[in-house]
């Protein structure tokens, strides 16, 4: 009569199985039974989630004695197993092994606290593991060697036996140093194996971008003022300091230094007022850097400065009515039906001349393609503003002159 001995070390058995009949007849057959029918004796006995390996090279019929390995083949699964043995003179025998596989619970609902992480900063969660099943040799807990999280505060102390019902609890800090999205697995050593999560973390960060500004021509003298945007294509909010520079201060200046610091809503963006006050007939140009609180190189990850420009032109004088003060005639003056007809003076035939109307609070109304003066007039038609008072500026190579009309 074949009698096997079984010794379990984590998921596996040792079985000796041996000949303890007088007549020694040997064993025959050793095997896992798959029995649904009841082929050997009872049904049902059907094997699951296991192997069985002979620890000789090779087995041989008849031997008195035999070593096998039964293993279970996914730990983090149930297993059963029916090990049957007959001997040579038909006596057989069946032993039965059970495996409960350990079941754990990690609680996941602050996980969600890992992801847009502004770079550069520290977040930490508390995260508990439950044991619903049987006893777990929790030897340690780690993490990959590229993770950006670290494990702290680890309660009880490890190595330690979770019985059913006990918990494991720790901290997670996460200190993201780019914006991509990690996915990091968190393996619990479990004696007999391991079992792993996968954390998923990510950073986030603001973006500043930041517009240039070409003012265009002013008077020398007078000023030029202009709205220019700062956006936060981030997905943070961005705060912009109080302590910019400009490189040229002389001839551009920022209208209301009070707005900052000013804090900018992902996606969407503030307008500063940027005025132009040219002292010569020149081109100027300034630079403006924006401080951030941005970290490290996400500081200039898309464009940190504004490119102011502007054009100091000469003033060449005021026409008024129907005179010649600057060269320019202009008739009629006041227009009541609306149209009107510029004279060029014969000095400036061949220039090209840019024509805008403006009111008296310096808002363009009408702008006219440039043209080429000469001999004729330039027609200008009033019809669609307003009566009042109005300039005519006129942009030559020259300089710029403005003429007072009524209309």
């Amino acid at each position: 009569m074949p009698v096997i001995r079984a010794s379990q070390s984590c998921a596996s058995w040792q079985l000796t199985v041996a000949e303890s009949s007088p007549a020694q007849d040997g064993i025959a057959e050793v095997l896992l039974l798959n029995d649904s029918i009841g082929i050997f004796g009872q049904g049902g006995r059907v094997s699951t989630n296991c192997k069985l390996t002979s620890l000789s090279p090779s087995f041989v019929v008849g031997v008195l004695s035999e070593k096998f390995l039964l293993a279970v083949i996914d730990p983090k699964q149930d297993a059963k197993a029916y090990v049957y043995a007959v001997d040579g003179a038909g006596n057989d025998t069946v032993i039965t092994q059970t495996y409960t596989a350990p079941r754990l619970q990690l609680d996941l609902t602050q996980l969600s606290a890992l992801r847009g992480i502004r770079v550069g900063s520290d977040t930490c969660i508390t995260l508990t593991l439950h044991s619903d099943s049987v006893d777990v040799d929790v030897t340690s807990v780690g993490l990959s060697a590229n993770a950006q999280l670290k494990l702290s505060g680890i309660t009880p102390a490890l190595p330690v036996i979770l019985h059913k019902h006990d918990s494991l609890t720790f901290s997670m800090c996460f200190v993201p140093v780019d914006t991509s999205l990690h996915t990091d697995p968190l393996i619990f050593h479990l004696g007999c194996f391991d079992d792993s999560f996968s954390i998923r973390s990510s950073g986030a960060s603001a973006a500043i971008e930041a517009y240039d500004l070409p003012l265009g021509d002013a008077l020398i003298g007078d000023s030029v003022c202009m709205s220019m945007p700062l956006a936060n294509v981030g997905s943070i909010p961005l705060t912009i300091f109080e302590n910019f520079t400009i490189s040229d201060s002389v001839h551009f200046r920022i209208n209301d230094r009070s707005q900052f610091p000013a804090t900018i809503q992902p996606h969407t963006s503030i307008t500063v007022r940027v005025c132009y006050y040219p002292t010569s007939a020149a081109f100027d140009s300034a630079i403006i850097v924006w401080p951030t609180d941005l970290a490290g190189a996400f500081a200039d990850k898309q464009k940190d400065r504004s490119v102011l420009r502007g054009h100091g032109v000469i003033h060449l004088g005021v026409a008024q009515g129907k005179g010649t003060g600057n060269g320019w005639r202009l008739n009629p003056n006041p227009a009541s039906s609306g149209e009107m007809s510029l004279y060029p003076p014969v000095e400036i035939y061949g220039e090209e001349v840019s024509i805008s109307l403006l009111d008296i609070l310096g808002r363009e109304r009408i702008a006219l393609p440039s043209v080429r003066a000469g001999y004729g007039a330039i027609y200008l038609s009033t019809t669609s503003l307003e009566r009042g008072t109005y300039y005519v500026r006129l942009g030559m190579r020259s300089g710029v002159a403005t003429l007072k009309i009524v209309r």
